[in-house]
C-alpha cells in the first residue's frame, strides 16, 4: 500500500503566463493539489498514462533483448513517435494532447530509434514528466525511488498496456513486441509509420473502452485515503459532466466528498487566490518601475506608493485574511498569509526578496531583476498546468484545484467526450 504522505510528491511546478513565479510556495501549492486529487500528477486525457507506462514496458521488454536503454530515452521516444504519428494522421494541426509541431515537422521522415532517443530530438518537457507521479499511484509502476529510469511495471501496468494495444497489430506484431524491435534495432528497418501503430500510440485517438475501465479501476484502486479522495472526486465531476449545472457553489458540499477533503478543498482555493494576488502586487509594481521615466528605480522609503499597487496590496491582505480565518492547518501557507497582514512596504518589500528574479530590492530601492520586462502587463491568475486546457469555464468551484479540472477532461475522455470539449474550447479561444 502507498504511504498516506501529502505534498511532497511529483514534480509539478508553478507556472507564471510569462515568467515562473514560485515565491517560495511551492511546497504549499503542491500539498494543495495534492490534498485535492492525490496522485494523478498533471494526467487530464488516458493516453498521457499509457505512453508513460508503455515507455517502461518496451524498455524492459527491450532490454530483456540485450538492448542498452533506459526508461526515460524510451519513454521520451515512444512519445514523440506517437505525436509524430498523430501530427501526420491530422495535417500537422495543433492539439493540446500533443508537443513539439516544430521539432517534429522538421525531422523528416527518419524515425529509426537511433535518431529519436538523441537528447534534443523531441522537447524538453515531455508529457511523461507530467505522469510520473500517477504510475504507482494508480498501481501501473512500482519505484525503488523518484526518477522514473527506477520505475518497473507492474502485472496491472501491463494489463493496462495489454488492455489499449491488443487490438492493433503493425506488422502483424504485438505493439509492445513491435516497438521493442524498433528500440533494439540496428541495421534493420523496422517499419514505424503504419496506421495500426497510429491507432495503438496517438494521443489524438482514445483508448478502447477495456483499457479506460483498467483505467478508472486504477483511481479507484483500493480503500485508502488517496484513492478514496480519487474516487469521490472522480463520481463527483461525472455527476456535473451529466447534470451541465453553470456553476458549482462552495456553499453546497458535494455528495460523496467528505467534510474533511472539502475543506482542503476550499482552504486551497483561498491560498491559490492569496498566491495569485501576491503575483499581482508584484506585476503592478513592474509595470510602474517600467512606465517611470528617467531612472529605473522605487524608493521604498520615500516614494508615494503607487495607486494600483496600494490597491492590489490591499485585495492581498482581505484575501490572506480570509485563509486565515478558515484555521487551516498548513502552516506554509499561514505563515505566508500572515506575512501579506503587515504594513503595505514591509509586505511588498517581503514579497520582492521572495522573487528575487523580476525585481529585487537593493537597500531602499526597487530595482528591475534579471527577468524584469519594459513592456510589462498587469495579468491575469496564474495557470498551474500551462499545457492543459483552460478549466475556468467548468461547473466546479472557482478557484478549485487544476487537478479537480484534469480529472474532470479525464472523465470527459473516458467517456468519448473529450474531442468535442477541446474542438468548443478552440472556437471559444479564437485563432
Amino acid at each position: 500500500m502507498l504511504q498516506e504522505t501529502w505534498g511532497l510528491l511529483g514534480g509539478e511546478k508553478l507556472f507564471g503566463t510569462r515568467r515562473t513565479r514560485t515565491l517560495g510556495l511551492g511546497a504549499a501549492v503542491r500539498e494543495f493539489n495534492e490534498r485535492a486529487v492525490p496522485g494523478l500528477g498533471g494526467i487530464w486525457f488516458g493516453k498521457q498514462a499509457l505512453l508513460a507506462i508503455l515507455g517502461i514496458v518496451v524498455a524492459e521488454r527491450a532490454r530483456e533483448a540485450g538492448a542498452h536503454v533506459r526508461n526515460i530515452e524510451v519513454a521520451n521516444a515512444i512519445e514523440a513517435l506517437a505525436c509524430w504519428l498523430a501530427f501526420k494522421s491530422n495535417s500537422w494541426t495543433q492539439d493540446r494532447r500533443l508537443r513539439g509541431i516544430n521539432k517534429l515537422q522538421a525531422k523528416g521522415a527518419n524515425f529509426s530509434f537511433s535518431q529519436v532517443r538523441q537528447r534534443y530530438f523531441y522537447v524538453t518537457q515531455p508529457m511523461r514528466m507530467s505522469s510520473v507521479q500517477a504510475l504507482p499511484s494508480l498501481g501501473f509502476a512500482t519505484n525503488e525511488g523518484v526518477r522514473f529510469n527506477s520505475y518497473r511495471s507492474t502485472e496491472t501496468g501491463r494489463a493496462f498496456v495489454a488492455s489499449a494495444c491488443d487490438p492493433f497489430r503493425p506488422y502483424n506484431r504485438d505493439v509492445v513486441d513491435h516497438l521493442a524491435k524498433w528500440v533494439a534495432a540496428s541495421r534493420e528497418d523496422v517499419g514505424v509509420d503504419t496506421w495500426q501503430l497510429t491507432q495503438a500510440i496517438s494521443p489524438i485517438v482514445s483508448m478502447p473502452r477495456i483499457a479506460t475501465k483498467v483505467l478508472v479501476e486504477g483511481i479507484r484502486r483500493d480503500d485508502s485515503m488517496n484513492s478514496r479522495r480519487r474516487a469521490n472526486v472522480l463520481d463527483w465531476v461525472d455527476r456535473v459532466r451529466l447534470s451541465n449545472p453553470k456553476r458549482v457553489s462552495w456553499s453546497v458540499r458535494p455528495a460523496g466528498v467528505n467534510e474533511s477533503h472539502w475543506r482542503d478543498l476550499g482552504a486551497g482555493a483561498a491560498f491559490f487566490a492569496v498566491r495569485d494576488a501576491s503575483i499581482g502586487v508584484l506585476d503592478a509594481m513592474e509595470a510602474e518601475l517600467a512606465a517611470k521615466a528617467g531612472k529605473c528605480a522605487f524608493d521604498l522609503e520615500r516614494d508615494a506608493l503607487p495607486a494600483t499597487v496600494v490597491d492590489r496590496l490591499g485585495t492581498l491582505r482581505d484575501l490572506a485574511g480570509n485563509y486565515l480565518a478558515m484555521g487551516h492547518e498548513q502552516q506554509e501557507a499561514a505563515a505566508f498569509c500572515q506575512e501579506c497582514q503587515g504594513r503595505e512596504r514591509n509586505v511588498l518589500r517581503a514579497l520582492i526578496t521572495r522573487d528575487g528574479s523580476v525585481l529585487r530590492v537593493v537597500g531602499s530601492d526597487i530595482v528591475p531583476g534579471a527577468a524584469f520586462s519594459y513592456a510589462a502587463e498587469i495579468n491575469g491568475p496564474m495557470q498551474d498546468d500551462p499545457d492543459a486546457p483552460q478549466t475556468s469555464i467548468l461547473a466546479v468551484p472557482r478557484g478549485v484545484s487544476y487537478r479537480v479540472g484534469n480529472l474532470y477532461l479525464l472523465n470527459l475522455d473516458m467517456n468519448g467526450q473529450l474531442d468535442s470539449w477541446l474542438a468548443a474550447e478552440q472556437l471559444r479561444r479564437g485563432p
